[in-house]
């Protein structure tokens, strides 16, 4: 009779050790799953953008994709000098629901990435 009980005791610890080991999977796997997608939808980069009847294509000036796209929310002058100046400008990503911005960088006035940012 106490052999019984103790294999039943035995029983149940490795039954809750195994669904513990089991649950521990569940929430890493869970877990990766989440941090995945939150990486994805972060950042995306895309190389051209519609902007009402026009297309903004790497390359383009940034003159070209002010005229296309109108005045942008905020620019900003990440560094050089006026010749190798580094410059973003950002608009409001309507036509992307799981981003909120949408980011122009030129250099030396020349579009070198689009980026889709949350």
């Amino acid at each position: 009779m106490i052999t019984q009980v103790t294999n039943h005791a035995n029983f149940e610890a490795r039954l809750n050790y195994i669904q513990g080991d089991n649950m521990a999977f569940r929430k890493l796997a869970l877990l990766t799953i989440i941090l995945f997608a939150a990486l994805h939808t972060q950042a995306k980069t895309i190389r051209a953008h519609g902007c009402g009847q026009d297309f903004v294509r790497i390359g383009d000036s940034k003159w070209d994709v002010i005229a296309k796209c109108g005045e942008p929310l905020h620019t900003e002058v990440i560094s050089g000098d006026s010749q190798n100046k580094k410059e973003l400008l950002v608009y409001n990503a309507k036509l992307y629901p799981a981003h909120k911005k949408l980011i122009f960088s030129f250099e030396s006035g020349q579009l070198e990435e689009i980026k889709l940012t949350n």
